[in-house]
């Protein structure tokens, strides 16, 4: 696939927009976040011990060197003081660059990207949104995400089933991410958030265009995370695989409605919600599509097509306003969506982009399938939301 940039440069550094500071604890943070998301981020989410004080890469011919995995240099540790051969993540970059190279490797590895400058873009636009609180995972993506990649950091096997996405075949791993949400009985899919104060421009209006670059972006994320994912049980591994189920959602969105001066229990307030996540979860298909065209489309969709394409169908009405069964109506359901009110959006371009992508979702569906089930949920965000500072729920 193609990643084209919008918040870094080619050839710049992922964070040369933001500014670090090191705390009395000799941990370096983002000075612009708070001291609850770094205390947050140093107690919970940094690695403890065993990060390796030498490290050195291993080559692969098929992966480029900056990409390739690290692990322990034996020969390195050997001359150093037994204890300072290992130490704990004390850099909120060292997180964010674990969790978006093995992102990115496991993308690399899957024939996601169109070349190597669309890896390396994905790889620093993804750093800087997670460093700009822009976006967030799930929390067990923190814990472990990279460890192996970045370090070299094992675990035991603990009896999690995981998928192989080259032969289909499940296997038993070491560790495993979170299920937060049933979508089928025995599936589970990995979770991710966007802070939705951040995509506030400076005139006070939602930035369209960037919301609609960072939901592409983590949509392929959490696609390549099915790649990694791990469950507890062959059942849930199998059809996790099988649908490859996503859940992109919003935090922030009563800070946003906030700093609009709109309460939450008013026709705009809630015009601007619906606007918001029709970009979001339109725009997710739209680039599920996409996937399905390089990658094929997720195993159980052939059996699904026609039930899946009315879904869409019946979303794309909803963002076109479309009204109980008048208009054309709905396919196939009993009890009508509350549509989008385009005049009661205090923001008509969000509607404008809204009908766009669920245009796109549908017309690139039915040409190319879906490569997802599922993209996207509506979830508490949780501790997440604190690290991202989306202090106001949602």
């Amino acid at each position: 696939m193609r990643i084209v940039r919008r918040f870094t440069r080619n050839g710049g550094d992922a964070y040369e927009a933001f500014e670090f500071r090191k705390l009395a604890s000799e941990i370096s943070a983002p000075a612009a976040w708070s001291e609850v998301a770094t205390d947050l981020l140093a107690q919970k989410y940094f690695r403890k011990a065993g990060v390796p004080a030498a490290l050195k890469p291993i080559e692969n011919p098929d992966t480029p060197s900056w990409l390739w995995c690290r692990s322990a240099d034996t020969a390195t540790l050997a001359q150093m003081p037994k204890h300072q051969r290992t130490q704990g993540e004390n850099d909120a970059r060292q997180v964010f660059d674990r969790m978006a190279g093995t992102w990115t490797w496991w993308g690399w590895q899957g024939g996601y990207f169109d070349a190597e400058s669309d890896a390396r873009a994905f790889y620093d636009e993804t750093r800087h949104m997670l460093c700009g609180q822009m976006a967030a995972p799930n929390s067990p993506q923190w814990f472990n995400t990279g460890l192996l990649w970045a370090y070299g950091i094992d675990g035991p096997t603990r009896g999690h089933f995981y998928t192989d996405f080259r032969s289909g075949e499940i296997k038993v791993n070491a560790q495993s991410p979170c299920s937060e949400y049933i979508f089928l009985d025995d599936t589970a899919c990995n979770l991710a958030s966007l802070n939705l104060i951040k995509f506030r421009s400076q005139d006070g209006d939602v930035d369209a265009a960037s919301l609609e670059h960072a939901c592409r972006l983590w949509t392929i994320v959490l696609e390549i995370s099915v790649l990694m994912a791990q469950f507890p049980s062959r059942e849930i591994a199998k059809l996790s695989y099988d649908y490859r189920t996503a859940g992109l959602g919003i935090a922030n969105l009563g800070g946003l409605l906030v700093a609009a001066g709109l309460p939450k229990d008013s026709n705009q307030g809630r015009t601007l919600a619906a606007a918001i996540s029709a970009i979001m979860t339109g725009t997710a298909y739209a680039t599920s599509a996409e996937m399905a065209d390089e990658l094929g489309p997720f195993p159980g969709y052939k059996a699904n097509r026609e039930p899946m394409l009315r879904v869409i169908r019946n979303h794309r009405r909803a963002a076109f306003g479309i009204k109980g069964q008048t208009q054309g109506g709905y396919e196939g359901l009993s009890v009508p969506p509350v549509p989008l009110v385009a005049n009661d959006c205090p923001q008509p371009g969000l509607v404008e982009a809204a009908r766009k992508a669920w245009d796109r979702a549908l017309q690139l569906g039915e040409r190319h399938g879906f490569r997802n089930a599922k993209v996207s949920v509506m979830a508490p965000t949780g501790t997440i939301g604190q690290e991202m500072e989306a202090f106001v729920s949602p």
